[in-house]
């Protein structure tokens, strides 16, 4: 249990999306999962439509999704920093060798 829970928060969007419709775990499970799959075609769709705006700066929001999705994927990286403490040091600390 998280530490905000121990103390009456509500701080996972899964308990957050139970109690606002009064839905089961499993069933506001699948519909988060529903709601990141759109977010991903809203996201996808509109950084392949052309706009006055670098490309640069649609990148860098699909990439901040991308970083949020893997942190999040399996566990609660941000929580458990440990569980992505090998892929950090691998994009910024560890030298590329060619």
């Amino acid at each position: 249990m998280q530490r905000e829970q121990t103390r009456g928060h509500h701080a996972s969007t899964i308990q957050c999306y139970m109690l606002q419709h009064e839905t089961t775990m499993h069933d506001a499970c699948e519909k988060i999962k529903e709601l990141i799959e759109d977010s991903w075609k809203d996201m996808v769709k509109l950084y392949l439509t052309p706009t006055e705006q670098p490309k640069v700066v649609a990148q860098t929001v699909v990439d901040f999704a991308r970083t949020g999705e893997y942190m999040y994927k399996k566990t609660d990286g941000f929580t458990f920093s440990h569980t992505i403490k090998d892929m950090v040091a691998l994009l910024y600390v560890e030298p590329i060798l060619f």
